[in-house]
C-alpha cells in the first residue's frame, strides 16, 4: 500500500467512525452528523470532509452547519490533509478556536515485541459492563487530559458512553482488570474498507506504566487481523505522551486530523 492510498484510507475511516451511530446530512460540499438527543457531544455533532475551494461554496458549508446544528451551542469543524487549506484559513477568519490536533499512526505490519501486563480484558456486553465503562470514562473526563485539559459534565460523558453503544457492531468496546479491579478501557473498530482501528484508550493514572495499554492494543489488533483487517491504525493528541508508545509498538506517524471549534 502506497503511503498516498494509506492516507486516504486512514482519513476515510476516521471520518466514518466519528459518524457512525449518529445522522449523517450529506451536502455538497460537506457531511453534517448530528445526534440532537446529546447537543453537546461535540463529537456527535460536527461537520467532516469539507471540500470547499471557492467562497461561495466556503459559505454554503457554514450554512450547512446553522441549518443542521442549531440545536447545538456550538459549532465543531473536523478537518485533514485532504481539507482544501482555503477552507481552514477561513475558519481562523471567523474565530474558530483549534483544538490539539490528532496524529494518526498507522502499523504496516505486525506489532513490535513489548512487555504486557497480566490483566483480564473483556469485551462490553452487559450492563454492569457499560456501568462499569461509564465510571472510567468519568475518570477520564474529571482528570481532562484526553479532552483538552476540560473537565467535561457528567452529562457528556453519559453522552460519549452512549454513542459508544450505538457504534457496537463493528466497534467492540474492552475493560481491562487488575486483581479484580476496573483499570481501562478501549476499542477495536473493523472499519468498511479493510482497515482496523484501536481508539479510545485510557488507563487510571495509578495502573499506568504496567503495560496495560499495551496489552489492550495487542488484544485489538489480533482481534482485527481475525477479522480481515489487512492494517491497523489509531490516534494520538499531538502534545500527549501515549505516542511514544505507539512508535515504540511499531506504529508510524502518517497525518493529522483536526478540529475547530465555535463556541455560541
Amino acid at each position: 500500500m502506497s503511503i498516498s492510498d494509506a492516507m486516504k484510507r486512514v482519513a476515510a475511516s476516521y471520518a466514518w467512525h466519528r459518524a457512525l451511530g449518529n445522522q449523517v446530512v450529506p451536502g455538497q460540499h460537506c457531511h453534517v452528523i448530528r445526534d440532537p438527543t446529546h447537543p453537546d457531544v461535540w463529537s456527535s455533532n460536527h461537520a467532516s470532509g469539507v471540500t470547499a475551494e471557492s467562497d461561495p461554496q466556503i459559505d454554503a458549508v457554514f450554512e450547512e452547519l446553522d441549518a443542521h446544528l442549531g440545536h447545538c451551542a456550538h459549532r465543531l469543524v473536523s478537518t485533514d490533509c485532504f481539507t482544501p487549506e482555503k477552507f481552514v484559513a477561513e475558519l481562523a477568519m471567523r474565530d474558530y478556536r483549534e483544538l490539539a490536533p490528532t496524529l494518526q499512526m498507522f502499523l504496516p505490519g505486525e506489532l513490535a515485541p513489548t512487555a504486557t501486563a497480566a490483566v483480564q480484558l473483556r469485551p462490553v456486553t452487559t450492563e454492569a459492563d457499560w456501568e462499569t465503562l461509564f465510571a472510567l470514562v468519568r475518570a477520564d473526563h474529571e482528570e481532562g487530559a484526553r479532552t483538552n485539559r476540560v473537565a467535561l459534565p457528567e452529562a457528556v460523558s453519559r453522552g460519549i458512553v452512549e454513542g459508544f453503544r450505538k457504534k457496537a457492531g463493528p466497534s467492540t468496546m474492552y475493560l481491562a482488570e487488575q486483581g479484580g479491579e476496573p483499570c481501562a478501557y478501549g476499542a477495536a473498530i473493523v472499519c468498511p474498507n479493510g482497515l482496523g482501528m484501536i481508539e479510545d484508550l485510557y488507563t487510571v493514572p495509578a495502573s499506568r506504566g504496567r503495560g496495560i495499554a499495551s496489552t489492550l492494543i495487542q488484544t485489538g489488533v489480533f482481534m482485527l487481523r481475525q477479522c480481515g483487517c489487512d492494517a491497523i491504525f489509531l490516534g494520538a493528541h499531538i502534545s500527549e505522551r501515549p505516542k511514544y508508545l505507539y512508535r515504540k509498538l511499531g506504529f508510524l506517524p502518517l497525518l493529522l486530523t483536526r478540529e475547530f471549534v465555535l463556541e455560541q
